[in-house]
């Protein structure tokens, strides 16, 4: 008897994380169906623009920082200037854009990481 309530007390459990984690999941389905169309209306010639860029604003290279963690690229280390390194993710960025499937990889490790994220 003790081992059927705590059962229970684990279901109950599970089912509040299940039900927190589909709560979430229903809040970023959307957002990332958003951002894939949104990928979809990049051109060649935009990706072109931007790896041209030889010191691209602030938010292009934010962007393109959560890209190269997305994609697992290895930011390279500058030094700071003041005998440290920083860590800079505008190199690696440039090579993840002259990969000819850039587009397509993007999209697959987003999705592929939605779905083990929440359905593990």
């Amino acid at each position: 008897m003790a081992d059927e309530a705590e059962a229970n007390k684990a279901d109950a459990a599970a089912k509040v994380i299940k039900d927190e984690c589909e709560a979430a999941l229903a809040v970023a389905m959307p957002v990332l169906n958003e951002a894939l169309a949104a990928l979809d209306t990049l051109s060649a010639n935009d990706i072109n623009y931007v790896k041209k860029l030889a010191n691209p604003p602030y938010l292009i290279k934010l962007v393109l920082e959560a890209v190269c963690v997305i994609l697992e690229a290895k930011p390279a280390k500058v030094p700071d200037g003041k005998g440290g390194q920083l860590l800079d993710y505008w190199k690696p960025s440039v090579t993840l854009l002259n990969d000819k499937n850039f587009l397509q990889n993007l999209k697959v490790k987003s999705f592929s990481n939605e779905r083990g994220a929440f359905h593990s």
